[in-house]
């Protein structure tokens, strides 16, 4: 027989025995237990979200009964494709195990090497609030931050070593962390909430705590403020309807990234909507940006119309 139909009529067979082995994950207890604890009670409620998920991950046994059948299954078969979606870089092996609307479970795996090779400079403020397990915690040590409540920049907080099987939770509403150093590879299970969450991702300095760069983590926001620039460049003025919307989104950012556009485009169309910003706006960032570019256009002499 052709080694090369040996090896697909293989391949097909290991295809097949996985795509079981998914069907039987989806069924699997574990799986429905965490898709019944993150129900609508839960979507509606960080709160009721967060000790969800604090009694799931309390469960000292349930790392094991994840990872025990799908271990045994690689050491069967080396063509065994887990039912994960995993990533890999510098030392870091993450591996999404459920998903659904409110809550993400993950887990992790990060090796002391690539935490010495790799040093984290940034601080990121996700936007979502994190409940971890430390599964193994070999002397992890984690720096810690909060944005300051009277200015855009990060405080350093005092650092956290967790201790095996400690579990924490990380407001990533307004507050950064990053494990630093460990004595060895660093095991993890996570639990991502989506209840309360702020869609933008944040980037601070470490050391200086000055902001860096902000993105959107909503792919709503991001597929409008890729329209409007669209019509920006179109030339589209008489699209200001869309723009004067995009100014009302409930992402502070998402506002601001609608003004922009819109001011390149029809600057004096777009400039009552601009001083309403810098007069009522309840976001503080926006409100002092809109102000700046305010007293930007006086005095390079735009028309302001009363």
């Amino acid at each position: 027989m052709d080694p090369r139909e040996i090896a697909a009529d293989a391949w097909r067979a290991a295809r097949r025995r996985s795509t079981a082995f998914a069907e039987d994950w989806l069924r699997s207890p574990d799986r429905i237990a965490f898709a019944d604890a993150f129900d609508s009670a839960a979507s509606a409620s960080l709160a009721v979200a967060r000790d969800r998920a604090v009694a799931l991950l309390s469960d000292r046994d349930l790392a094991r009964r994840l990872f025990s059948a799908m271990t045994c299954a690689l050491a069967a078969d080396p063509l065994f494709d887990p039912p994960l979606r995993t990533t890999r870089e510098n030392g870091h092996i993450g591996a999404i195990l459920f998903d659904v609307p409110a809550a993400r479970m993950s887990a992790a795996l990060v090796s002391a090497g690539g935490l010495a090779a790799h040093p984290v400079a940034g601080a990121i403020v996700p936007g979502h609030v994190t409940v971890t397990r430390y599964v193994h915690a070999r002397g992890a040590r984690l720096r810690r931050w909060r944005i300051a409540d009277d200015a855009d920049r990060l405080v350093e907080l005092p650092p956290l070593t967790p201790a095996d099987g400690q579990i924490v939770v990380h407001d990533g509403r307004r507050e950064a962390q990053s494990l630093v150093s460990a004595n060895g590879d660093v095991a993890m299970l996570s639990i991502l909430l989506r209840a309360g969450a702020v869609p933008v991702v944040r980037e601070f300095s470490g050391d200086t705590g000055a902001p860096l760069r902000t993105a959107s983590s909503d792919d709503a926001a991001a597929r409008t403020s890729m329209l409007l620039t669209l019509l920006r460049v179109g030339g589209r003025t008489d699209a200001d309807a869309a723009f004067a919307a995009a100014t009302h989104d409930p992402a502070p950012h998402a506002r601001w990234a609608a003004m922009r556009e819109w001011l390149a485009l029809d600057t004096a169309a777009a400039l009552p909507r601009l001083r309403a910003l810098a007069a009522t706006e309840r976001d503080a960032g926006v409100r002092t940006a809109a102000a700046a570019t305010l007293d930007l256009i006086a005095g390079r002499g735009a028309a302001c119309p009363g």
